[in-house]
């Protein structure tokens, strides 16, 4: 996992004719920044990792719009990004067939209450309403990011209810999930609350038996520094 400021990505020579003509389609300029830094990142990151030139590295889409390398790459990795102003967060999984989700919000992204029983299981909104009134969007952010992240690692996205992803808030070990995404005993799942200003969720999905373990690369001031944040 690697998160970095929009200060880091600066180089928008990596970039494809059909990502400088969408950055272009933009009306509001946070917009469009956003959307430019965030792939100048996905070419850089995905770049060092694969050993290859950023510039050369080719995308397609899944189904339901999950990004993945095409050609060679295609055998080697997976990942996933995610955005919100000034910060860009990009899993990376090292084998193909270990699926992987991110999604990263602000903690105090501003969220109205009627809409958490929309996205949360009874004892999920329990949870959340039991915390002071200062913390409960916290709570809800936490929860939220960990289920987009469960639904983006296999692709399906909003397809899936929220609903019906059971998550237990203290242990986040995932209770129930749809149909849909199949046996929850595949899904691991960690959150961390970074800076203080963000919530981040990483989910992967694999049959592999093992503990999965989490590196955050940092490179928020221009200098990737590494920590290993969570074994499970």
């Amino acid at each position: 996992m690697r998160t970095g400021s929009a200060a880091a990505s600066r180089n928008c020579n990596v970039l494809c004719p059909e990502e400088h003509k969408q950055t272009q389609g933009f009306v509001r300029q946070a917009d469009r920044v956003l959307f430019e830094q965030g792939r100048i990142q996905r070419r850089l990151v995905l770049g060092s990792y694969l050993n290859d030139d950023p510039a050369s590295l080719a995308f397609t889409a899944g189904r339901f719009g999950k990004p993945a390398v095409t050609s060679t790459h295609a055998a080697s990795t997976n990942f996933n990004t995610s955005h919100c102003t000034g910060v860009t967060a990009i899993a990376v999984v090292m084998d193909p067939v270990v699926a992987v989700g991110a999604d990263i919000e602000r903690i105090d992204r501003q969220t109205p209450e009627n809409l958490w029983p929309q996205c949360l299981t009874a004892h999920e909104l329990t949870w959340v309403r039991a915390a002071p009134p200062a913390l409960r969007t916290r709570r809800f952010i936490r929860l939220w990011t960990c289920k987009e992240a469960i639904t983006k690692a296999t692709g399906f996205g909003l397809q899936a209810d929220p609903r019906l992803i059971g998550i237990d808030p203290e242990s986040l070990e995932i209770g129930s999930l749809p149909p849909l995404l199949g046996k929850a005993a595949l899904y691991r799942l960690q959150a961390y609350d970074l800076m203080n200003e963000f919530s981040l969720a990483v989910c992967i999905v694999s049959a592999k038996p093992g503990k999965m373990e989490m590196m955050i690369f940092d490179d928020t001031d221009g200098q990737p520094d590494a920590d290993t944040v969570a074994r499970r």
